[in-house]
């Protein structure tokens, strides 16, 4: 996994319901889809735009929920 994994998870962390962030790889993104899928799973919609082989693109989209359904426990992440 890319050393640079931590950072990009962080900056998905932050972002709103309906947000998205574009990210422009150099490498096959997949481990850090998959680490999304394991430690966020449902949080989360990856789009995979441009596959290598010199750049790799991703729209990943933070998932709203429905209104109602949040107990609030995890505090919005």
């Amino acid at each position: 996994m890319s050393d640079r994994a931590p950072a990009i998870v962080a900056k998905l962390d932050v972002l709103a319901a309906n947000e998205t962030l574009e990210l422009l790889m150099d490498g096959e993104p997949g481990s850090l889809e998959a680490l999304l899928n394991v430690h966020r799973p449902g949080l989360f919609s990856w789009q995979s735009v441009e596959r290598g082989p010199d750049l790799w693109r991703a729209r990943v989209t933070r998932l709203g929920s429905a209104r109602g359904t949040c107990c609030g426990a995890c505090g919005g992440a």
